[in-house]
């Protein structure tokens, strides 16, 4: 049986292909110290690069963040089907 996760580390993302997988790699070590069940929690808000195919690529869960048209502060319909 799986330890229940104790910590959670949200990272937002958007854009940051050169940086993620850095990051991530940086909090991973940063969680092997810990003697607490952790998982990484990335969040790509409507990039437009790799951020998303890099992450995928690490230990990180990939959420993707709603998307919203540029400079309209206005969820489009469905975006949020939970709310």
């Amino acid at each position: 049986m799986q330890d229940a996760i104790e910590l959670s580390v949200v990272v937002p993302c958007r854009n940051e292909h050169e940086t993620i997988g850095s990051t991530i790699a940086e909090i991973e070590t940063m969680l092997a110290d810990l003697e607490c069940p952790a998982e990484i929690i990335a969040v790509d808000n409507a990039s437009s690069d790799a951020s998303g195919t890099i992450i995928a690529g690490t230990s990180a869960r990939l959420v993707l963040g709603c998307r919203l048209p540029a400079g309209n502060g206005n969820i489009e319909p469905g975006a949020m089907p939970w709310l």
